[in-house]
């Protein structure tokens, strides 16, 4: 298993599953879509980097609102929903799912998770999710970054 492997198995294998988590990702995905102007995620936007410049908001889940703020303004196929019990239920399994599957079934799960990981060197710069992941709230379950990446870069894991 590669590095790289080890890092995104310990984000998944991070995956948080308590009830507030839950509570929290059951109402992102059972609300109802609605289509905000471009008057409103500016706004937001403009919210979130001022949040992130401030320092309470880390890098990671100001990539990830920005993410979403993105798709959200893109013209798109609608994302997928899913069932509150269904989105539990995947979010509880996906951990041990990870941990039994082989090397090519890793790499199918990761990217059906991570439309996109930047790296720059040998260091995580960041991760998007695909919208599949997103419908499935992961970036409210997800840790909000990957394992072994500081403000320094990425360490190796030991083994």
């Amino acid at each position: 298993m590669s590095w790289f492997e080890d890092h995104i198995g310990a984000q998944i294998d991070g995956i948080r599953v308590d009830a507030r988590t839950i509570a929290a990702v059951v109402a992102a995905v059972t609300a109802t879509p609605s289509t905000p102007t471009p008057i409103d995620t500016g706004r937001q936007r403009r919210a979130l980097a001022l949040e992130h410049a401030a320092g309470s908001l880390t890098d990671t889940a100001y990539m990830a609102a920005v993410e979403r703020l993105r798709r959200v303004e893109a013209p798109q196929q609608p994302m997928e929903r899913f069932d509150a019990a269904e989105v539990v239920e995947r979010l509880r399994a996906l951990p041990a799912m990870w941990q039994r599957s082989e090397p090519d079934e890793r790499r199918v799960l990761a990217h059906a998770i991570y439309d996109r990981i930047e790296v720059r060197g040998a260091a995580f710069a960041a991760v998007h999710l695909t919208p599949d992941a997103l419908a499935l709230g992961l970036d409210l379950a997800l840790p909000p970054s990957v394992a072994g990446v500081s403000r320094g870069g990425l360490e190796p894991p030991t083994k």
